[in-house]
């Protein structure tokens, strides 16, 4: 058992950020890739996990994931309301988050609890949309 300064040390150490990303990242990776037809879409997986528990997130890295979509879309099984919801939930929370780090970044409005509650809610999204997309893949 490390000592309490020890133990400190460890809670307050940046690297520990970094465990359920890559803990999750590993899961994934371990849990959807049994076969190689579905290595394109654990890939997929894991690179969203890496994006949405990343410390860091800018509109450039969804352009991480997007490029494996033409290659999972054909594995989906999603009702056309069920993926036009999926979609519009992504899409509105993307929105808001923009919007007011817009504001943030150019206008310079103080906007900071409204900008943490829309990027927590961004990071709830962005998890329910890869779960529905998770339930809706076909295995082969």
């Amino acid at each position: 058992m490390p000592s309490p300064s020890g133990l400190s040390k460890l809670l307050s150490s940046p690297l520990l950020s970094f465990v359920p990303q890559m803990g999750l990242t590993g899961l994934a990776g371990y849990l959807l890739a049994s076969k190689i037809e579905d290595l394109p879409f654990a890939w997929f997986v894991q690179t969203v996990v890496f994006v949405n528990f990343n410390k860091v997130c800018t509109s450039q890295y969804f352009m991480w994931y997007m490029w494996f979509l033409p290659l999972v879309l054909p594995r989906l099984k999603m009702t056309r309301l069920s993926a036009f919801v999926t979609l519009a939930i992504w899409v509105a929370a993307q929105a808001v988050w923009l919007s007011l780090a817009y504001r943030l970044e150019f206008l310079g409005e103080q906007v900071y609890l409204s900008l943490w509650i829309a990027g927590a809610a961004f990071l709830v999204a962005n998890n329910f949309v890869l779960i529905k997309l998770i339930q809706a893949y076909v295995r082969s």
